[in-house]
């Protein structure tokens, strides 16, 4: 996030160090530092470098005698990307959101920004003419 974390001076052909303790960052794993910081013969900016952390999403089909659905794995900072799109006879599907009613919904081109394992809710809406 652009935070000046260390500031050193080093001989030239010299090596840099890294800082006393890794950076920390929501929803990532620090991975390391790029580029290398040895052998430096000007000036450099060295930056940390992180990993989305993987999460399980259970996807709730959020009705009664509902089969399950597997849950599938997101990475976060990426899409969820494969959600689906269950069927219902009677119903429409409405789309998968963060709550069983009401909530945020959610695409398959979403960005997860949850940064832990979760349940997405299936909602629906009567089909007109059914009775479901």
């Amino acid at each position: 996030n652009s935070t000046l974390l260390k500031e050193e001076q080093v001989t030239y052909g010299g090596s840099a160090t890294a800082p006393a303790t890794n950076p920390t960052r929501t929803g990532y794993t620090f991975s390391g530092w790029s580029p290398a910081y040895n052998n430096i013969t000007g000036n450099l900016t060295v930056t940390a470098q992180y990993t989305g952390n993987q999460y399980t999403v259970a996807r709730n089909l959020n009705y009664s005698g509902a089969p399950s659905l597997s849950s599938i794995t997101v990475t976060f900072g990426s899409q969820y990307d494969n959600l689906g799109s269950p069927t219902r006879s009677g119903y429409n599907f409405n789309g998968w959101f963060t709550s069983a009613s009401g909530g945020t919904r959610i695409y398959d081109t979403t960005i997860v920004s949850t940064p832990n394992n979760h349940t997405l809710y299936a909602q629906w809406s009567s089909s007109p003419g059914c009775n479901p």
